[in-house]
């Protein structure tokens, strides 16, 4: 099995990417960091410079899923993390994501779990991170994968505790995978329910290997506020639930924003 490729789809100026490529740059692991961008700059190129980083320019994005599908591009016929750029990895979260895969190499993503960053403090607990960690111990009770099962159901059906960040993904499976522009959000709580759907296998590392940062200039804290997120949670609850049970589910799903 071949080593973990980081790809961070840069945007904006965040003030916290350096962070975030040290952390890869300090796996336990030897692994390829690349970055990719649809807003390129000078500020952006002397920090590939400063850690011998390639950019690959992105000049056709329209949406945030076509940053994700470049990222996934330039990744190559990897194990590709799609890093991003406000949070931090911690040292050994390639190294358990490569021994997932060797162990289970017909599985097309895995994730870990994460721990947030709010203003600089680490935070295990708290409602968000409780209702997520419900739903992932009760999807993977007696296994570290699941598929189309009811335990998929379980994981995907009441909202989405598959940490974005976190996740890993098999491209030597996923040869034909890719984000939906449909969504500006849920994006990725969307390919995990085609995932599923096609057949697939999640896998599930139960350690935090992630540590996300929330912050208010955040994407999505920006769709919470705008009440996007919430237009595109009942898109996809309707996909599993008739409507009553969706506006039970929509709001307290909206008590862990």
């Amino acid at each position: 099995m071949q080593p973990l490729v980081f790809v961070i789809p840069a945007y904006g100026r965040s003030p916290y990417l350096e962070q975030c490529i040290q952390s890869l740059l300090a796996q336990t692991v030897a692994c390829s960091v690349r970055i990719t961008t649809s807003t390129p700059t000078q500020w952006l190129l002397e920090i590939a410079n400063k850690y011998g980083l390639e950019i690959f320019v992105n000049s056709e994005s329209k949406c945030i899923a076509d940053d994700w599908n470049f990222a996934l591009k330039n990744g190559g016929p990897n194990l590709i993390t799609i890093a991003h750029q406000d949070d931090v990895y911690l040292s050994d979260y390639a190294q358990n994501c490569i021994k997932y895969f060797q162990e289970h190499p017909d599985s097309a993503i895995v994730f870990s779990d994460l721990s947030e960053l709010v203003n600089g403090k680490r935070i295990n607990w708290n409602l968000r991170t409780t209702i997520k960690k419900v739903l992932l111990q009760c999807s993977f009770l007696a296994s570290n994968t699941v598929s189309k099962s009811i335990s998929s159901r379980v994981l995907l059906s009441f909202g989405c505790p598959v940490p974005c960040p976190a996740v890993a993904y098999n491209k030597f499976l996923l040869h034909n995978f890719s984000f939906s522009r449909e969504y500006q959000v849920n994006l990725d709580w969307n390919a995990w329910v085609t995932c599923i759907n096609q057949g697939m296998k999640i896998g599930y590392i139960k350690k935090v290997l992630v540590l996300h940062r929330i912050h208010q200039d955040a994407e999505t804290q920006k769709a919470i506020i705008s009440r996007q997120r919430e237009k595109e949670d009942l898109r996809i609850y309707h996909q599993f639930w008739p409507k009553w049970v969706v506006s039970c589910l929509i709001y307290l799903y909206s008590l862990g924003y």
